[in-house]
């Protein structure tokens, strides 16, 4: 039978369970508790999500001023269908529901119910059989290892408790497992036999695989100045190669990461007549080739900021992208970068960047300038992972006078105009999402730089390696719990080598250890610059909470240090700071306000943090 269970049962039980029911009219009452008894396999929250009636405190409406539930005779009957209903598509066939308890506070006009439910034990699969059709139109018989597959893709399996969701899940899992192994016309239907005196339920899956299919020709449409050319080549599936589904998605979504395209739909020509070759048609629309995006704002760090982007898609007639980036801030005096990308080098998961920079640092520490240019591979293993390799030249002006670090450095071997030439190796995994403001996901990001294996010569010679992990998940009450584990150390290959001070370590500020100003934290000079340091740690955790509408609030904990050696960790020097934030939320991520002050640490101002974006 197509449906999951009958319901002639439905009606009987509600009437059996509450026969001799007689509750006295107490509409609009406040309901100041919902409780629930009998229930060991659902918890009473589970349960409250499934019906209409909710209770509130006096703190709740007096304080929260959340709307008060008024009793209603006619929800609760509905509300007990709803329970019964729950209880059935969780295979809990023989629940019953006895008349709920009411206590009732007439001078206050208050009520609370209880739900009384006795829910029996569970429907369990007894056993599940997997039969193929076979006729004119379906494959007489699926290869072994598919049908291994399916049963191994089966949730209701011999012994697991009976749920509907299970079975729609377990319908959909095998019409997926067919789709993706040649057979897109594929369908499944399911029959159940009920056993009550045993709780037992047998299961038997009718198969219709339809005929074995493979790719045919793909066609492109909606493209101008990208070849279609370029676009086969991203294809995950080649014509002639056995159906797949999922290598449809997955050919959508790489084409789509290009950037160059607004949207891309890859549609499958199924038609009535179950062809054996299964034509692909492209339809993209690509992205303008010329954009322009500016904006302004204001940072604690940075103050006044303004940033200028211009793109141009698909010059020289080709998948390539060339974009002029400048920027101004008080930190970033200069910052103009031109760069271009050129998608699917050496494999189609493979790309490459080049670029020229400008960059004027004024940091609290030392202030730079840096004329340079870097080419980068990156190669795309998954979707979340990814490696990248990247070659950098840049000449470096320094113009601060105090930058030593005590002992590890001889003031006479410090060129205030040096050269850097050096390979930078990088791997990234990030599943995070969503992009500006993570709810859930992970990211973990490693870099190695390692000056001094060059092919032209670099003044000083170094390896600096940086760890990054950051984590994010539900928390309590719709909250969101950010953690991050940051970690780092530079050494030099020679004992007297000097670390450029553009290249250590700081911490303290907006996206670091919040309780301190920028780059506070850490070693500093006789005239009380930061020197920075050789080792890093850091971490954080926040909570972060919807308030209303488009604001929410966070509340957090940063610790870390920064220290002179590399390879060096003293946990009784690690500094914490705690603090609370409000953010709302843009486009483009939330904007952040956080007031933080430090822990242990004696009378120090606190400190207040305006910026863009999430702390991590």
């Amino acid at each position: 039978m197509n449906s999951i269970f009958s319901r002639f049962a439905l009606g009987l039980i509600f009437l059996v369970g509450l026969a001799g029911r007689s509750l006295p009219a107490q509409d609009d009452y406040i309901v100041t508790a919902v409780k629930f008894t009998g229930n060991r396999h659902f918890s009473s929250g589970e349960l409250s999500r499934q019906i209409t009636t909710y209770s509130t405190s006096g703190f709740q409406r007096s304080i929260l001023r959340k709307e008060a539930f008024r009793f209603s005779e006619e929800i609760l009957q509905s509300d007990l269908q709803r329970l019964l209903r729950f209880y059935q598509s969780e295979g809990f066939l023989n629940a019953r529901l006895a008349e709920p308890q009411l206590k009732i506070d007439q001078p206050a006009e208050k009520i609370e119910i209880t739900f009384r439910i006795s829910e029996g034990e569970p429907q369990r699969v007894d056993s599940v059989e997997i039969q193929v059709s076979a006729d004119s139109a379906s494959s007489a018989n699926l290869p072994r290892e598919t049908l291994e597959k399916m049963h191994a893709a089966l949730t209701l399996a011999n012994g697991a408790r009976f749920r509907d969701d299970d079975l729609r899940s377990d319908q959909l899992a095998m019409i997926d497992l067919l789709n993706n192994s040649g057979y897109p016309y594929a369908k499944a239907d399911y029959e159940l036999v009920l056993r009550r005196p045993e709780n037992a339920v047998q299961i038997s899956w009718f198969i219709q695989s339809g005929p074995r299919c493979v790719f045919g020709n793909v066609t492109v449409q909606g493209n101008n100045y990208i070849s279609s050319k370029f676009i086969h080549d991203q294809l995950r599936f080649k014509p002639g190669q056995a159906y797949n589904a999922r290598a449809l998605q997955k050919s959508q979504e790489h084409i789509y990461s290009q950037g160059f395209f607004q949207f891309v739909t890859l549609k499958a020509g199924l038609a009535e007549t179950r062809s054996d070759s299964i034509p692909i048609e492209i339809q993209l629309k690509e992205a303008p080739r010329f954009t322009t995006r500016f904006g302004v704002g204001y940072g604690d760090e940075e103050k006044f900021r303004g940033f200028i982007t211009l793109r141009w898609l698909g010059y020289w007639l080709g998948a390539r992208r060339i974009t002029l980036f400048a920027k101004y801030s008080a930190l970033e005096p200069v910052n103009l970068n031109l760069s271009t990308y050129r998608p699917t080098i050496l494999t189609p998961n493979t790309s490459m960047m080049l670029s020229l920079f400008v960059l004027r640092q004024n940091e609290p520490g030392y202030d730079v300038q840096r004329i340079g240019g870097s080419v980068t591979l990156e190669q795309r293993f998954s979707n979340d992972f990814s490696g990248h390799i990247s070659y950098i030249l840049e000449k470096v002006n320094n113009d601060t006078t105090d930058i030593s670090l005590t002992t590890r450095t001889r003031e006479d071997s410090i060129d205030n105009l040096y050269n850097k030439s050096y390979p930078v190796i990088g791997i990234e995994f990030n599943n995070s999402r969503p992009l500006f403001s993570p709810r859930q996901g992970s990211y973990a990001a490693l870099s190695v730089s390692l000056p001094g294996f060059d092919i032209i010569p670099s003044t000083y010679q170094f390896t600096k390696i940086g760890i990054d992990l950051r984590r994010y998940g539900k928390f309590v009450i719709g909250s969101i719990l950010a953690t991050r584990l940051k970690s780092g150390f530079i050494f030099p290959r020679n004992t007297e080598d000097f670390i450029p001070v553009e290249e250590r370590f700081y911490a303290g500020g907006s996206n670091s250890v919040r309780g301190w100003a920028r780059s506070e934290l850490g070693p500093i000079g006789q005239d009380g610059k930061p020197l920075g340091g050789n080792s890093l740690l850091e971490g954080s955790a926040e909570v972060r909470f919807p308030i209303w509408k488009i604001l929410g609030g966070a509340v957090f904990l940063d610790f870390g240090n920064v220290w002179e050696k590399p390879f060096f960790y003293r946990l009784d020097e690690i500094r914490y700071s705690s603090g609370l934030g409000l953010r709302m939320e843009t486009p483009v991520g939330p904007i952040r306000l956080d007031v933080a002050w430090p822990i242990d640490t004696g009378k120090k101002p606190l400190q207040f943090h305006i910026s863009v974006g999430q702390a991590f």
